[in-house]
């Protein structure tokens, strides 16, 4: 699947202007997140929509919806050279902006919905040093404009799935994050 010009690291960074821009799809955010994956290694990458629409068992539609949704928000260039598309990263005008990170093992689960993706990435980013956070479910229903029965959900999806821990105690919750 992967080309060695296109083997991507095992994890992404994705800035919170992408991964919270509410005009976007989740796919676009998760194509992001791959396309920033692949950009590591040499700047840039080749991926074809092929690539995505196996990868992420999507249509050929939705790739391209997502990647010219990426490029009018100003998140990726694309350029054209022999015949061959080539993506870059776009260098974002926000200074300071927090960006969260998405291992591949996230990435690439396919029995795992967009929304958990991101939703991972939301707690990479509110995360202290230990490994953990302790945001409640009104934040995050905030933030990835979900439900409070949607951040349940995913919640107990990632913890299923073995990608956080939930630690409750009698005054917080502690969010693991297992995979990194």
């Amino acid at each position: 699947m992967n080309t060695n010009n296109n083997k991507p690291n095992n994890f992404s960074v994705v800035p919170a202007a992408v991964l919270l821009n509410d005009t976007i799809t989740d796919k676009a955010k998760i194509l992001y997140s791959e396309i920033s994956a692949l950009c590591n290694k040499k700047g840039c990458c080749w991926a074809t929509n092929d690539y995505f629409e196996k990868l992420y068992e999507c249509s050929k539609i939705t790739v391209i919806r997502a990647i010219n949704a990426l490029k009018e928000n100003g998140y990726i260039k694309v350029i054209r050279k022999n015949r061959q598309r080539i993506i870059q990263l776009a260098a974002l005008k926000e200074k300071g902006s927090t960006f969260s990170v998405i291992p591949a093992a996230v990435r690439y689960d396919n029995t795992l919905t967009d929304k958990a993706k991101i939703l991972y990435g939301e707690l990479t980013t509110c995360s202290n040093i230990y490994g953990y956070c302790t945001v409640d479910n009104k934040y995050l229903s905030e933030v990835c404009e979900i439900s409070n029965r949607r951040v349940e959900q995913c919640l107990n999806l990632l913890e299923t799935k073995g990608y956080i821990a939930i630690d409750t105690t009698e005054s917080q919750r502690q969010l693991y994050l297992l995979v990194a």
